[in-house]
C-alpha cells in the first residue's frame, strides 16, 4: 500500500478530520485498506467508513510518517477555508500557483509551460479555474509544419516576400512553426496544383512528387499544423493523403478528412504488388471499413498490413498520384 501517493494520504486527512470517509474512485485504494484495518467500522451509509475513536492516534501516528507536514497542511486548508480533503489540498495548491504564477510573457503561451505553472505537471489538463488566469492568452502547441514546396511558392510576412523552393535548396526544406502562422506568415506566389501529405517521415523526405505539388509531412495523429496550412488554401485545391494501410492509417485517413472536404486517400490498386511484404497486424473487428479502397478491407480480412515505404520510391507513384486527380 503506497500511502505516500497524494489521493491514498488525502484520504487519511479526510477520515483524521471528519471521522468519516465516503468511498470515492479516487480514494478506492486507500478506503479498501482502512476497511480491512481495525481502525474503522462501516457506517449505515453505503460505502462510508467511520473512525473508531480510540484508534486516533494510529491513524496519526501513519500520518507522521507517510506526510509528516500533514498538521501544518491542515491548519494551512482551515485558514484558507478549504475542505481538509483531496478537492480542498487541490485548491489550495492551484491558489498558491496562481499567486505565484508571474502572467505571461506574450500574447501566446506553449500549453505545456502553462500547465507546468498552473497545473499538477505540465501534461495535466488545465481546468477552468486555471485557464481564467490566461484570459487573453493563446495557448500553443508550438507544433510544426515541414515542406517540400513547389516551384513559384513564395512565404509572406508583413508584405514582405521569400522565395520557398530558394529558402528549401538552402535548408533542405522549409519549416513553418505554429506561432509563425498565427503571427501572420501566408504561403504566397504560385500556390501548389495540389498538396500531398504524407503520414511518414521517410516517403515525406524521399517520394518523387509530381511537378507543381506542394509535400507536407503529416505526423500521424498530430496534424494541428497541416490544419493550419489547408486553411490558407482555396478548397479548389485538392488535398492527397497517404499513408501506413493499417488501423492507425484509416483513422488517421478520416482524420484528415475531417479537417477539410474533399481530402483523397492514396490507395493504388498496385499496391497490392506488395501483399507479400505485408506484415500480420491485429484489426478491430468494430472497426467500419465500407467507405474503405479494397486493398484496405482486404488486409484487415488477412489481419495483414502495408507499410507506406514499400512503395515511396516505386516509378509509378507520381503517375498515380496525378491519375488520382484526373479521376481514372
Amino acid at each position: 500500500m503506497k500511502w505516500g501517493d497524494e489521493s491514498n494520504r488525502c484520504a487519511l486527512l479526510e477520515l483524521w478530520a471528519t471521522g468519516v470517509l465516503r468511498r470515492l474512485r479516487r480514494n478506492g485504494e486507500a478506503w479498501d485498506e482502512l476497511q480491512r484495518l481495525p481502525w474503522t467500522r462501516l457506517t449505515g451509509r453505503s460505502g462510508e467508513l467511520t473512525l473508531v475513536p480510540e484508534r486516533r492516534p494510529e491513524l496519526e501516528q501513519l500520518l507522521n510518517g507517510c506526510w509528516p507536514e500533514w498538521r501544518q497542511v491542515a491548519a494551512w486548508l482551515g485558514a484558507a477555508g478549504h475542505p481538509l480533503d483531496e478537492s480542498g489540498w487541490r485548491a489550495l495548491q492551484d491558489q498558491w500557483r496562481r499567486e505565484e504564477f508571474p502572467g505571461a510573457p506574450g500574447p501566446r503561451l506553449n500549453r505545456r509551460t502553462a500547465a507546468g505553472a498552473l497545473a499538477e505537471h505540465s501534461k495535466a489538463g488545465l481546468r477552468a479555474s486555471q485557464r481564467s488566469i490566461l484570459e487573453g492568452t493563446t495557448l500553443t502547441g508550438d507544433n510544426i509544419l515541414r515542406l517540400r514546396p513547389c516551384d513559384g511558392m513564395l512565404l509572406e510576412r508583413e508584405g514582405v516576400q521569400h522565395d520557398a523552393t530558394a529558402l528549401a535548396r538552402l535548408l533542405g526544406e522549409v519549416v513553418l512553426t505554429e506561432r509563425a502562422m498565427l503571427e501572420g506568415t501566408r504561403l504566397a506566389g504560385r500556390l501548389p496544383a495540389a498538396v500531398l501529405v504524407v503520414e511518414n517521415l521517410g516517403p515525406y523526405v524521399d517520394l518523387p512528387a509530381p511537378e507543381g505539388w506542394l509535400v507536407a509531412h503529416g505526423p500521424g495523429w498530430n496534424l494541428k499544423a497541416v490544419e493550419m496550412l489547408l486553411d490558407q488554401l482555396s478548397p479548389a485545391v485538392p488535398v492527397v493523403h497517404f499513408g501506413d494501410l493499417d488501423e492507425n492509417g484509416v483513422r488517421i485517413a478520416r482524420l484528415m478528412r475531417s479537417l477539410r472536404a474533399g481530402v483523397r486517400w492514396f490507395v493504388p490498386e498496385w499496391w497490392a504488388d506488395y501483399l507479400p511484404r505485408a506484415r500480420p497486424g491485429a484489426w478491430s473487428d468494430a472497426l467500419d471499413l465500407s467507405d474503405a479502397p479494397p486493398l484496405v478491407r482486404q488486409l484487415k480480412e488477412e489481419g495483414r498490413w502495408l507499410e507506406q515505404e514499400l512503395i515511396a520510391l516505386d516509378d509509378r507513384l507520381s503517375g498515380a498520384l496525378l491519375a488520382l486527380l484526373d479521376g481514372s
